[in-house]
């Protein structure tokens, strides 16, 4: 349980801000965003309440296995995780107040350096069924699983890289796209490695 108690110090955060916010935003905010960071949806500022109900779900995730927060590299994927959505959150807030700031792009640039913080710490994630890549053959086997994160943790550094540079210097939608491209290809890229790992 101790091993667990970090995970809970950004839900309780992320609540509060979410309760003090309910009594300042207007009662519609901009709530969904096209590529190019122009709001396409407008909902009711109680759908505010959907971020502290993802970061608790990724608390709660490890409760699953405890060996998912076993190492200090699981501990900082979690951690990581749930950053970037409390962030987005705080981002969605200004958004209500400054029209101008481009929830996307910072959306994405949160989640390049997200991919960029796993891919660091997948070389050193303990075997679990949450964290790292999952494969009959890494399940199965040591080595397969050091072999397998090593790999996708190398992929993962430099896609997260390239994703906030497509992100800063694209223009319009082009960076949000191409940035999600590299990420769907690495998937990709490390589901063939894994096979013939």
């Amino acid at each position: 349980m101790k091993e667990k108690k970090y995970l809970i110090i950004l839900p309780l955060v992320s609540l509060v801000v979410t309760l003090v916010f309910m009594f300042m935003l207007p009662d519609t905010i901009e709530m969904h965003f096209n590529f190019s960071g122009q709001a396409d949806r407008i909902g009711s500022k109680y759908e505010m309440f959907v971020f502290p109900a993802c970061i608790v779900l990724f608390g709660l995730l490890p409760f699953l296995d405890s060996r998912a927060v076993e190492g200090i590299a699981n501990k900082i994927v979690f951690f990581s995780i749930q950053l970037i959505l409390f962030i987005v959150e705080i981002v969605v807030i200004i958004r209500a107040y400054k029209p101008e700031v481009n929830v996307v792009d910072i959306a994405l640039m949160c989640l390049g350096l997200l991919v960029f913080v796993i891919g660091i710490c997948l070389p050193f994630v303990t075997k679990n069924s949450i964290v790292g890549v999952r494969t009959r053959k890494t399940a199965e086997n040591d080595t397969s699983w050091k072999n397998v994160n090593s790999f996708a943790g190398n992929v993962f550094m430099i896609a997260g890289i390239l994703m906030v540079v497509l992100v800063v210097l694209g223009k319009g939608s082009f960076g949000a796209i191409a940035s999600l491209a590299i990420l769907f290809a690495s998937a990709i890229i490390i589901f063939i490695y894994s096979k013939k790992a």
